[in-house]
């Protein structure tokens, strides 16, 4: 509606709109047709004719964008500090969504470093996506119907105190900590190391593993976490990754401890550090959990693994597990229900974080559509899996995600599997364990690089430089 309007009409309703503070305005209903508030004239026609289906409908979107401006950091896009009461006084009571009775509508962020972005997108010669949230006429393109998934949805937005410390700028520099790079086997004992620990079969259930902690060297587990927080901080990472069950109860702990540490030292933080993940018990299961933590080692984000990953007896071998699984097809020992999917909506760093643990990403429904549905900036995946190569399923899944909905995507790995994999298969060099992918401005031009791994206790540290592939 708004948007075929003419320039000239459309910078003067936009700035009606704006003058409204939350309210309609008249300029509003004289141009649509309306009187006034219960009716609007039929084309040809002086008489009223109600609309009571349509109106509400009409009222409430237009509203919408009007109140959304507060979610899209309007004071960057030269809204005065003294103007828009109202609407901020709406966004604090009711975030992000909108409720309709067909389901739930979102906004959209805007891409992270749009500036570097830009730059590079125009230098280059490619085309500039439209810029978004910067004016009340491009609103509508913003708005993403969230569909009906296996899963509940919900947002949070965190307290400024506790939010993100500023936008993810470009460069951005992404590092990923592998914790465990080889295993050993011996019959049934498959050790992860270093650190011990272990893949063993579910006493409680048949037919399915987990990772277990019991016989681990914690101490070293602890080191390896506070090396990689060290080198992290002086490779002036923005996000630091830890892998798919890789981070027990008392490592999550030191991890933020550590971050708490240094953070009071005043040293420049990593802006998000993505916890691994690990089993953890609730009232309502046993869940695979990834955790999500702030500069200053706060939780931000806990999400639930939403599928559990099954190995196929044909699988086994080239992982050594044949004889701990026996030849038998078995899946990870983790519920899945109640399915949550969890966005982190940051109003500081203006961007909206999903997380996908390993089989999420490769999974049509419920992680992906939901990550496409609520138009997600950033998606963090960490995984256990084999190398991470390109045509793989993570690389394809993530290059999918760079162009709906033109997320950042960055996937973490743990080594023991991937390298027992390498070997098997004889290739040279080391495994692929980490993915990082962006998009760029412009049809056909996705961004995507991978993370080898590296000597022992090395992090592992890529700059996203926009465009430049290696």
């Amino acid at each position: 509606m708004i948007l075929s309007l003419q320039k000239a009409d459309k910078e003067k309703l936009a700035d009606a709109i704006t003058a409204a503070d939350g309210e309609i305005p008249a300029a509003l209903y004289s141009h649509l047709g309306f009187p006034d508030r219960h009716g609007f004239l039929e084309r040809g026609s002086e008489a009223a004719v109600s609309s009571p289906t349509f109106w509400p409908l009409l009222i409430a979107v237009l509203r919408a964008i009007d109140k959304s401006v507060e979610s899209m950091s309007p004071f960057l896009f030269g809204h005065n500090l003294d103007h828009w009461k109202n609407v901020r006084k709406h966004f604090a009571e009711t975030g992000f969504r909108l409720h309709r009775d067909r389901g739930t509508v979102v906004f959209k962020p805007p891409a992270i470093s749009r500036q570097a972005w830009f730059a590079y997108a125009e230098d280059q010669g490619f085309s500039a996506l439209e810029q978004r949230g910067q004016y009340h006429h491009r609103f509508f393109q913003n708005l993403s119907m969230i569909h009906e998934h296996d899963c509940e949805l919900d947002w949070i937005s965190p307290r400024v105190i506790d939010d993100i410390a500023d936008e993810l700028g470009g460069p951005l520099t992404v590092g990923m900590c592998p914790i465990v790079e080889d295993m050993t086997i011996d019959g049934a004992e498959v050790l992860l190391l270093p650190g011990a620990l272990r893949i063993v079969l579910d006493p409680a259930k048949p037919n399915r593993f987990l990772v277990d902690d019991s016989k681990s060297s914690k101490e070293e587990l602890k080191r390896i976490v506070e090396d990689a927080v060290d080198q992290a901080v002086s490779g002036k990472v923005d996000i630091l990754l830890f892998p798919e069950l890789t981070m027990p109860g008392f490592l999550l702990q030191h991890l933020q401890e550590c971050l708490q540490d240094r953070y009071l030292k005043n040293w420049r933080m990593p802006k998000l550090t993505l916890a691994g993940s690990w089993l953890q018990k609730t009232s309502e299961g046993c869940f695979n959990e990834a955790v999500l933590i702030n500069d200053r080692g706060g939780v931000l984000l806990r999400q639930r693994k939403m599928h559990r990953y099954a190995m196929k007896s044909y699988e086994q071998p080239k992982y050594g597990l044949q004889q701990l699984f026996g030849g038998h097809s078995v899946e990870e020992s983790a519920d899945i229900t109640p399915r949550r999917m969890i966005f982190l909506d940051s109003r500081s760093a203006n961007l909206r974080l999903g997380i996908l643990i390993c089989e999420d990403l490769c999974q049509p429904a419920p992680g992906l559509s939901a990550v496409r549905d609520a138009g997600a900036s950033v998606v963090l995946s960490p995984v256990m899996a084999g190398p991470l190569t390109a045509g793989g399923g993570f690389s394809v899944h993530a290059l999918d995600l760079t162009q709906d909905p033109g997320a950042l995507v960055c996937v973490a790995n743990s080594g023991a599997l991937a390298s027992h994999r390498w070997q098997h298969e004889r290739l040279a060099g080391r495994p692929p364990i980490g993915l990082v992918a962006a998009p760029l401005f412009g049809d056909g031009f996705p961004y995507i690089r991978d993370l080898k791994l590296e000597k022992s206790g090395k992090l592992l540290i890529m700059k996203l430089q926009p465009g430049i592939q290696d």
